[in-house]
């Protein structure tokens, strides 16, 4: 059973620092291994449904090669994957933290998932049934696990694609080891180009196999806003505001501004009707201009 540990990671961040220049504290160390090994679980995971069959000749990993922007959309569909369980923590005896971190998608999500990108092949092409994956698995969901230590150096590996989104480009580099400082000002022409513009974020809801009222339907709509949400959030915090710091990391020792963030982020407005399948699922997209965003964190 999938438990809520994405939405603490998404609300308490997690730290990603230099290797030099800052003593940790142990929750910072248990935030930064967490945070380093569900990115290592998205990329084994995004190998394992890469090799998802469709039919005779063909496999996701083709797939996905058609397009920039299809492979996009299969990235936000690996960082959509739920936690599975409770991550493993283990204080190591150099005082490091190592963390061990399961998420999965379930075949009806990736189905989904796959579904929602014939849309960007373009008219031309006929869109592929991706339910034929449930005739070359018996799976009912698809899992992998991450293994990272607080002790590794902050590498490359946190800039690639499976790491929460950075839709920036990056500012002035932050010489020192201080939070960066902003402008005073929040008018248009003193924001970064991040904060110019607009995202979106997908998100499924799935019907509860005990919701049999009147109102699944209604309940479900609400769990796919809220997971869209969610990933959205994800992609906020990923932004960075300079080339060593995400918002994720301003933020973490400022409470209210962080609040007020997320607060902002779950008032996104939905963009374009919800999808309603046959088999009771939802899918929804929002969208959230950054500029929002920028005007917050940018406060004195």
């Amino acid at each position: 059973m999938k438990v809520n540990v994405l939405a603490i990671l998404l609300f308490f961040g997690a730290i990603i620092l230099p290797a030099t220049g800052f003593s940790e504290t142990r929750q910072q160390k248990i935030f930064r291994a967490k945070h380093g090994a569900q990115i290592e679980a998205y990329k084994q995971l995004a190998e394992v449904v890469k090799n998802v069959q469709f039919d005779s000749n063909s496999y996701v990993r083709q797939f996905i090669t058609e397009s920039d922007q299809i492979f996009l959309q299969f990235d936000n569909l690996i960082k959509s994957a739920g936690i599975i369980k409770e991550p493993e923590i283990v204080e190591e005896p150099d005082g490091s933290i190592t963390a061990k971190v399961e998420v999965g998608l379930s075949v009806n999500e990736i189905v989904h998932g796959l579904m929602r990108m014939n849309y960007s092949r373009g008219p031309e092409k006929e869109p592929i049934d991706f339910s034929s994956i449930k005739k070359y698995t018996d799976k009912k969901e698809f899992t992998a696990t991450g293994k990272y230590n607080s002790s590794s150096a902050a590498t490359s590996s946190y800039d690639e694609k499976y790491s929460p989104a950075d839709t920036s480009k990056t500012e002035p580099v932050n010489k020192n080891n201080s939070s960066p400082k902003l402008s005073g000002s929040a008018s248009k022409k003193n924001m970064p180009e991040w904060a110019l513009r607009t995202i979106k974020a997908y998100g499924v809801g799935t019907p509860a196999e005990d919701d049999k009222s009147t109102t699944t339907q209604i309940n479900t709509e609400k769990a796919a806003q809220t997971e869209a949400k969610r990933n959205l959030l994800e992609q906020v915090y990923g932004i960075k505001i300079d080339p060593t710091t995400t918002i994720r990391d301003y933020l973490l020792d400022k409470n209210e501004i962080g609040s007020e963030v997320s607060g902002y982020v779950f008032d996104a407005k939905q963009s374009g009707k919800p999808v309603y399948n046959k088999d009771g699922s939802v899918e929804v997209e929002v969208e959230l201009p950054l500029e929002g965003v920028w005007k917050i964190i940018n406060k004195k």
